[in-house]
């Protein structure tokens, strides 16, 4: 409990900016409530005087709006860094798999398959013969280590 002396909203929005990248927009928005809340209640029971019963329900909304704010950017920021992963994944023209995107797959087929001591086939069927060469070489060579 902060009481009217000290404003931490800083750390209010910690828990808030967590909660929404990690769980989503909805659980950012139930998080801002409990927050505005939970600043209210220490308003409160903190004995601090208002002239008018309004002014503590102004200045409650004015932290949710605040915390709603950062909650909606998070969101949208958390959407646009999905959406660039994903374009840096896929080739723009075709929709196959970017090369490095697909070395790290192999990466982690390969070491899927050294941890359950199989071996691991490869097939790619290719306009490129050198890259499918190249990418059977790199996968032998990571099988080797």
């Amino acid at each position: 409990m902060t009481g009217y002396e000290l404003s931490l909203s800083l750390f209010y929005l910690l828990p808030i900016a967590i909660v929404t990248w990690i769980v989503g927009r909805r659980s950012g928005i139930a998080i801002s409530i409990f927050c505005a809340l939970m600043w209210f209640t220490a308003d409160l029971m903190s004995g601090r005087y208002y002239s008018n019963s309004a002014i503590i329900c102004w200045d409650t909304s004015i932290r949710f709006g605040f915390f709603l704010i950062v909650t909606l950017l998070m969101s949208t920021l958390k959407k646009s860094y999905e959406h660039e992963k994903e374009l840096a994944r896929t080739d723009n023209l075709t929709g196959a798999v970017t090369t490095s995107f697909f070395y790290q797959l192999l990466r982690m087929e390969i070491d899927r398959f050294q941890r359950s001591k199989r071996y691991l086939i490869l097939i790619s069927i290719t306009s490129k013969p050198s890259m499918i060469t190249l990418a059977i070489m790199r996968a032998m060579m990571f099988y080797a280590q």
